[in-house]
Order: C-alpha cells, then sequence, then structure tokens
C-alpha cells in the first residue's frame, strides 16, 4: 500500500519538524 507508507512518510516528516521546533 504506497498510501499507507505515504501517511507514515508525512507523520515522520511531521514529527521531525517538531523536534526542531518547527511546529
Amino acid at each position: 500500500m504506497q498510501a499507507f507508507s505515504r501517511i507514515l512518510s508525512n507523520s515522520r516528516l511531521s514529527i521531525e519538524k517538531a523536534r526542531q521546533g518547527g511546529y
């Protein structure tokens, strides 16, 4: 499922952004 993988990637990017203080 590419959609599922895409969602996971999106969540991962959001988490990394929040970690860097971009949230």
